[in-house]
């Protein structure tokens, strides 16, 4: 991971974080002792004090998050409900399954994508009118 790109995930480790403070989900101090670190730990994270965390206090303060603020932070995506139906689903099927699943994703994300291109090609063109039917011929 690229030093931009871990900072870029750290940013978003603080956004949670404030807004798990904001909401009184926990304290600064609470999560300091999370992370097995001195009381101030995380006010100093918070501003920007403490660049090179380690792996183990990321770890620690990151359990104290739900599974959806872990994944906004590891992969800067907020989840839609029709992604947490797509898990939900993916994560039923039997372990044998799930590379077949995945192939039919990717048939379907690459055909999504040649449709994007030629989406605005088939909008532009109309369809004849079909002849023959609907209409009485007495």
């Amino acid at each position: 991971m690229t030093k931009n790109a871990t900072e870029e995930m750290l940013a978003r480790l603080r956004e949670v974080l404030q807004r798990g403070l904001d909401e009184n989900r926990y304290s600064m101090r609470e999560l300091s002792a999370r992370a097995k670190s001195g009381t101030n730990y995380v006010q100093q994270f918070m501003k920007g004090n403490k660049r090179n965390m380690s792996l183990e206090k990321f770890g620690l303060i990151m359990m104290a998050l739900d599974q959806e603020e872990m994944l906004y932070v590891m992969i800067g995506q907020r989840l839609t409900e029709t992604d947490r139906h797509l898990m939900a689903l993916i994560s039923s099927l039997p372990d044998s399954l799930r590379p077949n699943a995945v192939g039919i994703l990717e048939e379907i994300a690459a055909m999504g994508q040649e449709g994007r291109d030629q989406r605005s090609n088939l909008e532009s063109v109309q369809a004849p009118p079909i002849s023959g039917r609907g209409t009485s011929s007495t």
